[in-house]
């Protein structure tokens, strides 16, 4: 699975098991990058180049994260 390719980057939670329905993964403490932008809570430039490259990252492991959104960042 491409979800198990993604083991050994700082920026990703630890990925225990994947199942049918569900996954397991480290709880990170914090706001979401929504919540920082309604709470007018800045964003540093070098936290946008650390999930721009999670992302790089994570495509050149051959996977293609559909559901990235301020959201769950």
């Amino acid at each position: 699975m491409n979800d198990m390719k993604i083991t050994d980057h700082p920026q990703y939670a630890s990925l225990y098991e994947v199942g049918t329905n569900y996954i397991v993964l480290d709880y990170i403490r914090g706001k979401t990058a929504f919540q920082c932008l309604h709470e007018r809570i800045h964003i540093s430039p070098d936290q946008i180049n650390q999930v721009d490259d999670a992302l790089g990252y994570a495509r050149k492991q051959g996977f293609y994260p559909s559901d990235i959104h301020l959201h769950n960042l």
